[in-house]
């Protein structure tokens, strides 16, 4: 599930930087500072996350499957 969600999300995550510095890239990728956590740890947190704060009762924030009740 990871490997499928990291192309679209580095894509994603590139074009908001690009937007937001206006310009392409003056370095090469990977040139910069690395992440301390690389996309599936980014993930593997948030669902840890998500499973600590969500009580007996799912909100639709923590589940996507949720059905309005």
């Amino acid at each position: 599930m990871a490997e499928e969600l990291a192309e679209p999300w580095c894509a994603r995550h590139e074009a908001d930087l690009h937007e937001r510095r206006g310009h392409q890239r003056l370095r090469a990728p990977g040139a910069g500072p690395k992440h301390e956590l690389v996309f599936t740890d980014r993930v593997v947190l948030t669902l840890v996350h998500m499973r600590t704060t969500c009580r007996t009762r799912p909100s639709p924030r923590c589940t996507a499957s949720a059905a309005p009740r």
